[in-house]
């Protein structure tokens, strides 16, 4: 089936009605100005490889991808495998102010974006996120969870992508209904909230966050006060939700000697490499951090969350690192804190009459059987 597409003009009482498909719904449902009532699809909403749109202004009533005794699982909790969506949806197109009262499926990869998770005032019923299987991409909530009657419920570990609520930045926005990770009856089950403690690899890798959202502390390499060791060391703070960088300032960076009390001396960002990583929610830094030194990093102005709009963070901490002054043995060629295979390599790549090599270890203008003994001897950790 597909597509669909209503052409009527701004009405919140027209549209798109109802579209089920006992197997697929391979095109798009398109109400960009109305409603859309149901889509449903027995089997699947779109492909991997060719994700569809689904778009209302107003509002859409239920999206649901499984059979009736996917549907009727719930709210029960049986375990019974549902559908998959492959879309990007919007529930509140074209300047719209709409909701949806229940997205079921076992599978969401794409974008779901919506005014507000409503729940049924005429049958009481709730306002419901449900994916059973697995969940990737964004999830934007543009107002608050503070409804007794709405929830979000993911697999355990199954939070892989983004979800960002008060997605419009709103002073007044709340999270206070819960986000599940964990299906009913699961022993395990975690209940998220605002600043929640528990580090991004037991959710699944992704971030939930209600904007202005901070710095996840938990899920920062190292934990803020930790120590950096290599040959090249970095990085990475975590967050909330999805960041992005909007200009050059977009964190202050200090430093001091390790282990003084001294005042922290700024340190131009020209030095330093800034990336956006992987996850959406991550920021890696390296390329500049120097042995022997304390680094302060604090949110600067063009840091922001990566939400139309780039709202700014809620940040107003700092994270700290302490970058080892260097190895303790000379054989630790690569500087890792260990001498092994890595700076055996070195003596073996740099074998014969090497100028100024750093395996040369005893400065005889040869790398030979000596080095190759020396770091035989010093082999494991540096001291």
């Amino acid at each position: 089936i597909g597509p669909i597409i209503s052409t009527t003009p701004d009405h919140p009482g027209r549209g798109v009605f109802w579209v089920e498909a006992k197997r697929d719904i391979l095109g798009d449902v398109l109400a960009e100005n109305g409603r859309i009532g149901r889509v449903r699809a027995y089997r699947q909403i779109g492909t991997p490889d060719a994700p569809v749109t689904i778009r209302a202004k107003h509002y859409l009533t239920g999206l649901l991808c499984g059979t009736p005794d996917c549907m009727a699982a719930w709210p029960s909790g049986a375990s019974v495998d549902c559908g998959a969506i492959y879309a990007d949806v919007d529930t509140h197109y074209n300047g719209g102010t709409g909701y949806i009262r229940q997205l079921i499926t076992g599978t969401f990869d794409g974008t779901f974006v919506t005014h507000e998770i409503h729940p049924a005032v005429a049958t009481g019923a709730p306002g419901r996120v449900v994916i059973t299987d697995h969940f990737a991409g964004t999830m934007r909530i543009a107002r608050s969870l503070d409804h007794p009657k709405q929830f979000i419920m993911l697999p355990a570990y199954g939070l892989n992508g983004q979800i960002v609520v008060n997605s419009d930045a709103t002073a007044s926005g709340v999270w206070v209904s819960p986000i599940y990770l964990g299906l009913p009856g699961d022993p395990d089950q975690i209940v998220l909230g605002p600043n929640y403690p528990q580090p991004a690899w037991l959710l699944g890798g992704g971030a939930a966050g209600l904007l202005p959202y901070s710095l996840h502390d938990t899920s920062c390499t190292p934990l803020s006060g930790g120590v950096i060791t290599g040959a090249d060391p970095a990085v990475e703070l975590r967050f909330y939700g999805p960041v992005a960088l909007t200009g050059s300032q977009p964190v202050t960076i200090s430093r001091r000697v390790a282990g003084s009390t001294d005042g922290f001396t700024p340190v131009p960002l020209g030095g330093f490499d800034l990336d956006l990583g992987v996850v959406p929610s991550a920021l890696q830094i390296g390329g500049g951090f120097e042995g022997g030194f304390e680094y302060r990093i604090a949110a600067g102005p063009d840091l922001r969350a990566d939400v139309p709009g780039t709202p700014p963070l809620g940040w107003t901490g700092s994270y700290t690192v302490t970058v080892d002054g260097g190895s303790t043995c000379p054989e630790d060629l690569d500087g890792s804190g260990d001498v092994g295979f890595v700076d055996l390599l070195q003596v073996i790549t740099d074998w014969g009459v090497t100028t100024g090599s750093p395996a040369d270890l005893n400065g005889d203008g040869v790398v030979n059987f000596i080095d190759l003994l020396t770091i035989l001897v010093a082999w494991g950790p540096c001291s």
